[in-house]
């Protein structure tokens, strides 16, 4: 069994037909004897609920139904099933069209692999404590308090304050109802009309990939020029604002 971080279905049937393949192109040795083998991958992707508790075996049961659909359907190929919802799956892609990563790789200043390194070198810290821990410029803004919240719903709330699209107190009566709702926080602002769609993506970005740690990142590896990477953090800001019909604050 294999979980992948914050996977999308074409990324996930991607690296499940480079497992396939890598396979399917080593020869195994038994003796004299040179076999050649194949496999069969079943994959599935879900975006749990705000109160699931079972989703790892959604998951597990999905994808060992996908891989007996690849064997069934001839072997040696791939099968992904998403547990996705329609809403959550545009949702999806819309944070995915909008990250910085992506930006990056888009505008030419990095490619794939340059990319992924800076993730890598990301990830493994806590993306609060790292804003915390940036050097400046990258510094962000101070985390506020939310007494008596812990966990998702707690780190949620900190986004949108980081961000600065809501207020402390905006940010509880979204969590006060949450309490009666099965609602994730950023479906409960829109209803109240403290988010826009637009901003809810972005925060949503944020809180998946946050700019100025990957900059960072990438001036500690030398993967280009800080001055470059600062640029393109400036530029990303800009366009993220137009977009937004916001103030860069929103943005960082």
């Amino acid at each position: 069994v294999i979980l992948v971080h914050q996977p999308t279905e074409k990324g996930v049937e991607t690296l499940a037909n480079r497992i396939r393949e890598r396979i399917a192109n080593e020869p195994f040795v038994d003796g004299e004897r040179s076999l050649n083998v194949t496999c069969s991958l079943g994959a599935a992707i879900a975006i749990p609920g705000r109160r699931e508790r079972n989703v790892g075996e959604r998951l597990v049961a999905a994808a060992d139904q996908a891989m007996y659909a690849a064997k069934t359907n001839g072997r040696n190929r791939t099968v992904v099933t998403s547990l996705v919802s329609e809403e959550d799956r545009h949702l999806q892609q819309q944070v995915t069209a909008h990250r910085f990563s992506r930006w990056l790789v888009q505008k030419r200043l990095l490619d794939v692999p340059a990319v992924s390194r800076a993730l890598l070198e990301c990830w493994g810290r806590t993306i609060f404590s790292a804003h915390e821990r940036l050097p400046p410029p990258f510094s962000s803004a101070p985390l506020l308090p939310l007494p008596g919240r812990a966990g998702l719903r707690h780190r949620a709330g900190h986004w949108h304050l980081v961000g600065q699209a809501l207020a402390v107190a905006q940010v509880g009566m979204v969590l006060q109802d949450q309490d009666q709702s099965e609602d994730r926080f950023g479906v409960l602002a829109i209803r109240r009309q403290l988010l826009t769609p637009a901003q809810l993506v972005h925060l949503l970005t944020l809180q998946h990939e946050c700019p100025k740690q990957l900059v960072a990142a990438i001036i500690r590896l030398g993967l280009i020029p800080p001055d470059v990477a600062t640029k393109a953090l400036e530029d990303y800001s800009a366009e993220q604002a137009a977009l937004l019909g916001s103030s860069p604050a929103l943005v960082h």
